[in-house]
């Protein structure tokens, strides 16, 4: 059974924003990451 206490609760917005930073900081390396590798190709 899920509890919608545990939903929110105080951190869940730093949890949700710590989650989404994160995916933005690990897409953004990516593209850097690919970015590097075509520079080095000239």
């Amino acid at each position: 059974m899920h509890r919608i206490d545990d939903d929110l609760s105080e951190e869940w917005l730093d949890a949700f924003v710590a989650e989404g930073l994160a995916d933005v900081e690990s897409y953004l390396r990516k593209h850097a990451d690919f970015q590097s590798f075509l520079e080095d190709r000239d």
